[in-house]
């Protein structure tokens, strides 16, 4: 690539223009690679409470049970969307029962077809995310 461009500018002058083009093309696909990176869709406005290292979560009381968001992220150098699926709506599970024993009640069982999920990933960082949600009912 550098030898491109060098035997471009000792071209002729009309060739001579495009290296700055090209520098151009590259800053555009470089700047479309970064919004190529995607993140979960967000739940503003909810206060969360730390579970571990890679979770946290918010809790939305209702009268026959709760709504119960998660927001979990790991590092993974090679994606695998997956697995933290299966992690994060594991972790929802694993939640809800630890709220429901504080609580001293009992749960209707979870479906998974009724949580909702939503990944990402930050290439640079290498960090899935989950973003997960779902309405939990007592017995």
């Amino acid at each position: 690539m550098i030898l491109l461009l060098k035997r471009m500018e000792y071209s002729n002058s009309r060739i001579c223009l495009k290296p700055n083009l090209l520098v151009r093309l590259l800053l555009c696909a470089f700047s479309l690679n970064l919004m190529a990176c995607v993140s979960p869709s967000g739940y503003l406005e909810k206060e969360e409470t730390a579970y571990d290292l890679d979770t946290s979560y918010h809790v939305e009381d209702h009268s026959d049970g709760f709504t119960l968001t998660i927001y979990y992220s790991h590092y993974q150098f090679w994606p695998n969307y997956d697995s933290v699926d299966r992690s994060g709506k594991a972790i929802l599970r694993r939640i809800a029962k630890e709220i429901a024993t504080e609580r001293e009640k009992k749960l209707k069982p979870i479906a998974e077809e009724s949580m909702e999920t939503s990944l990402g990933r930050n290439g640079f960082s290498g960090l899935t995310s989950l973003t997960g949600e779902v309405r939990v009912y007592y017995k």
